[in-house]
């Protein structure tokens, strides 16, 4: 079994892809010692080292973690994520870091400053909730009076708790970019200028991942596509499993370790 450190990015529903993909390389041999992540890239990372498998990751995120409930005091976000936190609390048996079966560091967005914030000690449920917080959507999560948000923002694929490290790492980034489509409802173009917004972080964060993996269909969901959760981790897994991914993995994988 190869272990690699794991970075996986935000996306909305497209971030149900990082269950696939992690299903698909342990099926190859392919491990993880630790993992960073952000926003749903966070919460999935959470329940991996927590110590479920990608099967039982799949099966919570079906039967919970509804992000639509509206939010009656508007002022704050357009809708609630109360919902997470009661599902993270439900679900995850470890409440502090120190508690996981593996190292895992999770990016927030200090929306004081607008840096990037890693944690990785303490409350594990509220630096996830802080991490899933896209501005104006979904309210800011106060940590130690420090109002936080969304990691995405900031770095959405952070490999920053990475570098220097002497294992490799792979990265697993949901939102690829392509070509603009005049017929995308205006949902999908304004989560299209968020992404070309955040995209030369992304582009230096990508300078120190040693495998990128990036699904090219996922163009096709959308950050709420929730209900698409099925279709959206096979794409994950079948790109892994493709033959001609899975040769340039296994190349790039021995020419590197």
């Amino acid at each position: 079994m190869i272990s690699f450190n794991l970075v996986l990015s935000g996306g909305g529903a497209r971030g149900f892809a990082h269950i696939g993909v992690v299903k698909a390389l342990l099926e190859k041999g392919i491990s993880f010692s630790a993992i960073s992540g952000t926003s749903s890239g966070a919460i999935i990372g959470a329940f991996l080292c927590d110590g479920y498998t990608p099967h039982e990751v799949a099966q919570i995120c079906r039967s919970g973690i509804p992000l639509t409930r509206i939010n009656r005091h508007f002022s704050k976000g357009i809708l609630s994520i109360e919902s997470l936190r009661k599902t993270l609390k439900k679900y995850l048996r470890s409440v502090n870091f120190g508690d996981l079966k593996y190292p895992f560091h999770v990016s927030v967005t200090d929306l004081n400053t607008g840096k990037q914030v890693v944690f990785n000690k303490g409350n594990i449920i509220e630096a996830i909730v802080a991490s899933a917080s896209i501005p104006i959507i979904f309210p800011p999560v106060f940590i130690d009076n420090i109002p936080y948000g969304d990691g995405g923002i900031s770095g959405n694929l952070p490999v920053e708790p990475f570098i220097g490290s002497n294992i490799k790492t792979i990265g697993v980034h949901v939102n690829p970019i392509n070509q603009y489509n005049s017929s995308l409802s205006l949902i999908r173009q304004f989560e299209r200028i968020v992404h070309l917004g955040i995209r030369e972080n992304v582009l230096r964060e990508i300078e120190n991942i040693h495998l990128l993996i990036e699904p090219d269909r996922l163009s096709e969901f959308g950050l709420f596509d929730i209900k698409k959760i099925d279709e959206i981790i096979k794409v994950g897994y079948d790109y892994v499993n493709s033959e001609i991914n899975f040769c340039r993995l296994l190349h790039k994988t021995k020419a590197e370790t």
